[in-house]
C-alpha cells in the first residue's frame, strides 16, 4: 500500500515545476539615452576662477535702480561629453516546462514564418534591449515576463538609478558657469557729516548667479545726504567693493525722501 507514496512526490514535483519557475532579475539599459551634453571635467588640468562682481547700480539719472551683483566661475578644461541612460531591471524566469514548447516554436518556425512583433509591449522590450530569442526557450527561459504573467510574483520590472557616462572629446574647452544659490555679505558704510551709519545683510544668489539689491530701505535711516558710501560684497573667496560718490547718493537721498 505504499504505491500513493512515488504518486505524492511525482505531483508534489509537477506542482512545484508548474508554479516554482525560478525567479531571477536581469539589468537592461534602454537604447536611447535621456540626455546628452558636453562639459568640462574636473581635474588637476582643469582651471577655475570665480568672480563677484557689479553688473548695475543706481546713477544719478535712475536713482531708483538697484545694485545688482553676479557671482560666477570661469572655467577651462578638457572637454568630457555626459551621456545619461536609464536602466530596468527586467524579471526573467526559468522552469523545464518551457524547454518542450521551446523546441516546438523551433521545429515550427522551419516551416512557417515568425510573426512579426507589432504590440507595444514588444516594440518596448526591443528598446529596453529584451529580445525575446529561441535560444531562450530551449533553455526554459521565459525572457523579459510581462505584467500580466508576473501578477502572483510582482511587477515585471524595477526602476534602476540613472547611469550617467563621460567621455572625453579631446577637446579644450572654456566656460562661464552662475554659482546659484550661494550666499553673499553685503556691507553698506555711509558716512555722513558727524555720524557714521553701517548695514549688513545676507543676500543668496538666484539660478543665474545674480541678486539685485534696493539701497532705499538703507537711505532712509541716513540722518541726512550721506557724503561717502561703499558696498562691499564677499561671497567664499571672491570679494568687491563699489563707491557711490556724493553726487549718487544725494539723488539716491533725494528719491527716498520724495
Amino acid at each position: 500500500m505504499q504505491w500513493y507514496r512515488p504518486m505524492v512526490v511525482l505531483l508534489t514535483l509537477i506542482a512545484f515545476i508548474n508554479y516554482g519557475c525560478i525567479p531571477y532579475q536581469v539589468a537592461h539599459r534602454k537604447e536611447t539615452p535621456i540626455s546628452k551634453e558636453t562639459r568640462i571635467a574636473s581635474g588637476p588640468e582643469t582651471t577655475k576662477v570665480r568672480e563677484l562682481r557689479v553688473s548695475s547700480q543706481p546713477t544719478v539719472q535712475h536713482p531708483q535702480a538697484p545694485l545688482t551683483l553676479i557671482y560666477s566661475e570661469w572655467a577651462k578644461g578638457p572637454e568630457e561629453e555626459v551621456v545619461r541612460y536609464a536602466e530596468r531591471k527586467y524579471l526573467y524566469t526559468w522552469s523545464p516546462l518551457y524547454i518542450p514548447s521551446g523546441i516546438f516554436i523551433a521545429v515550427f518556425s522551419l516551416f512557417v514564418d515568425a510573426p512579426p512583433q507589432l504590440n507595444a509591449y514588444a516594440e518596448e522590450r526591443k528598446e529596453w534591449g529584451c529580445h525575446y530569442t529561441r535560444r531562450d526557450m530551449l533553455l526554459g527561459v521565459l525572457p523579459c515576463a510581462q505584467t500580466k504573467q508576473v501578477s502572483i510574483r510582482g511587477q515585471a520590472y524595477k526602476d534602476l538609478p540613472v547611469v550617467e557616462e563621460t567621455h572625453p572629446t579631446g577637446r579644450t574647452s572654456e566656460a562661464i558657469l552662475p554659482m546659484a544659490e550661494r550666499p553673499v555679505q553685503v556691507t553698506v558704510a555711509a558716512r555722513g557729516s558727524n555720524w557714521n551709519y553701517d548695514t549688513v545683510l545676507t543676500v543668496v544668489t538666484d539660478a543665474e548667479g545674480q541678486q539685485s539689491i534696493p539701497l532705499e530701505s538703507m537711505f532712509k535711516d541716513f540722518p541726512d545726504v550721506p557724503r561717502a558710501v561703499t558696498v562691499t560684497l564677499i561671497a567664499e573667496e571672491s570679494q568687491t567693493t563699489v563707491h557711490l560718490d556724493s553726487q549718487v547718493s544725494e539723488a539716491i537721498y533725494t528719491h527716498v525722501r520724495k
